[in-house]
């Protein structure tokens, strides 16, 4: 019986984390081939160049990568990172966007993804882009005895530095802000320590219980 609770309850906790992915871990080494222009967790051939991920100092949680070779970092992009299908990919729980990480004459460079390409990424969630608030709110509708998870993508210049979700637990266990998760009606606040400014507005969802979702 204990076994049967605690497989549940496990269940339950990957259920409210956004890491569909393997992220890369602080210290772990990937490689890119500029041959083929693929990233892979091994080294596949002898010209392959190798990055280290370490945690960028004083840098509000963001990760940088290391250029094993030549020593030089690069710059700040995002604060998890995963290879999916030959791609290493970012998550920028800051600007709540998704970018693509490249190689040029060594150095590392990104492009963000369209909302499409990270719909790929995650097919379970449903995405609101940031210019679908309006006057930073919005409303959702949720079907009775239904879980809906959501990506918060940013299409705008706004930035979301330190700002977090009321009631916490929407948020996801990964401490990344691009993933909520509903399981119930009532009032969502994402703000930046409460604060609503023309600086930091706060931004607002309701969630609205229906039979269908309609």
């Amino acid at each position: 019986m204990k076994k049967v609770a605690l497989t549940i309850a496990l269940l339950i906790g990957f259920g409210a984390c956004a890491n569909a992915y393997d992220y890369v871990k602080e210290g772990q080494e990937v490689y890119y081939n500029p041959a083929k222009s693929v990233w892979s967790e091994k080294k596949s051939t002898p010209n392959d160049l190798e990055f280290k991920n370490r945690i960028a100092k004083s840098s509000g949680g963001y990760n940088e990568y290391v250029n094993v070779k030549t020593g030089e970092a690069s710059d700040i992009y995002s604060n998890a990172e995963f290879i999916y299908n030959n791609e290493l990919i970012g998550i920028n729980s800051h600007d709540l966007n998704f970018v693509k990480y490249s190689v040029k004459n060594d150095t590392l460079g990104v492009e963000k993804l369209t909302k499409q390409e990270v719909q790929r990424l995650y097919p379970e969630y449903e995405i609101l882009l940031i210019s679908d608030f309006r006057d930073n709110k919005i409303v959702l509708k949720k079907p009775f005895f239904e879980t809906q998870k959501y990506i918060l993508l940013n299409d705008t210049d706004k930035n979301f530095y330190k700002y977090s979700y009321k009631p916490s637990k929407v948020a996801s266990k990964d401490h990344l802000n691009n993933f909520i998760t509903i399981k119930r009606g009532g009032k969502i606040t994402f703000s930046h320590y409460g604060e609503d400014s023309a600086e930091a507005p706060k931004y607002t969802i309701r969630v609205k219980r229906s039979l269908f979702g309609e």
